[in-house]
């Protein structure tokens, strides 16, 4: 917990320090405050705060800081700290609509979540989502086929990963992803979602 702390305190210094060189630095954020009450002896209190700092350096690097304060904590804690390096743009290919991005830190990385259903039934039929330290690579193709893959490399044990292809065309969506967690590829596990969704 030491090298993390140590290590997102070097990124936010990184981060502040690049923002003098940025040429865009944004700083947002929100409070939620809900409660809930029967007007009797029932009355529950919820509070949730987040401020997010966003440095863009050059027309191909970025820099995120996401801080998160919840109704247990009297003080703002980072949650999200990573870089963003779009190569597709460096190298000249999105003009042939390929996109290559990377994404580095300590961030929040998952499937495309096509098989989540919000409030009418199955929900998240295949949710991948891990918080660690990750390198992730998405490759996109014409916007319509991204390639993602990412890895969590851990010294002391076992690396995570995950690897998937996900994308289609309006109103048809497929992803197929397959994340690893334990030392054999064989104890993975594959997730296949189709989501048919227009507006009517």
């Amino acid at each position: 917990k030491m090298k993390r702390v140590l290590f997102l305190t070097l990124m936010g210094l990184l981060v502040c320090s690049l923002s003098v060189m940025a040429s865009d630095v944004t700083v947002g954020g929100q409070v939620q405050y809900e409660f809930l009450s029967d007007f009797g002896s029932q009355y529950i209190t919820n509070t949730d705060a987040e401020l997010t700092v966003k440095a863009v350096v050059d027309d191909y690097n970025s820099a995120k800081l996401d801080w998160e304060a919840a109704n247990d904590s009297d003080q703002l804690q980072i949650d999200e700290s990573y870089f963003t390096t779009e190569w597709g743009k460096y190298l000249g290919l999105e003009e042939m609509g390929v996109t290559i991005t990377t994404y580095w830190g300590y961030n929040e990385w998952m499937n495309a979540q096509y098989g989540e259903v919000t409030e009418y039934g199955e929900e998240e039929a295949f949710d991948f989502d891990d918080e660690d330290w990750s390198i992730n690579i998405d490759v996109g193709i014409m916007d319509m086929v991204h390639i993602e893959y990412a890895i969590s490399p851990n010294p002391v044990g076992i690396a995570k990963s995950i690897v998937g292809v996900y994308g289609g065309v309006d109103p048809i969506h497929v992803e197929v992803y397959f994340a690893r967690e334990e030392a054999l590829y064989e104890d993975g596990e594959v997730g296949i979602a189709v989501n048919f969704a227009m507006d009517i």
